[in-house]
């Protein structure tokens, strides 16, 4: 797995859990969202973390996971404003 180093300001601004994806069923159930980026556009993608962590408005880092042939961005909910 690949993290970005820089500091960014997304935060997450919408999420819901997910139960059934063909591609991702060896990681069922899990979250999803909307993360506002710091440069303006708004990424729809796997959130991390158990459940009632999870909050609208907390800031998030990102980190790169391998699914299948794609590498797709997972966000993590951080302490850091």
């Amino acid at each position: 797995m690949d993290t970005i180093d820089r500091e960014r300001d997304d935060l997450l601004v919408q999420h819901d859990r997910a139960w059934t994806a063909p591609v991702w069923a060896t990681i069922v159930q899990y979250t999803v969202g909307f993360v506002k980026m710091d440069d303006y556009y708004t990424l729809f993608a796997q959130l991390d973390g158990e459940p009632d962590a999870i909050a609208i408005g907390n800031p998030v880092t990102t980190r790169f996971v391998q699914r299948g042939e794609q590498k797709l961005p997972v966000f993590t909910m951080t302490d850091h404003q």
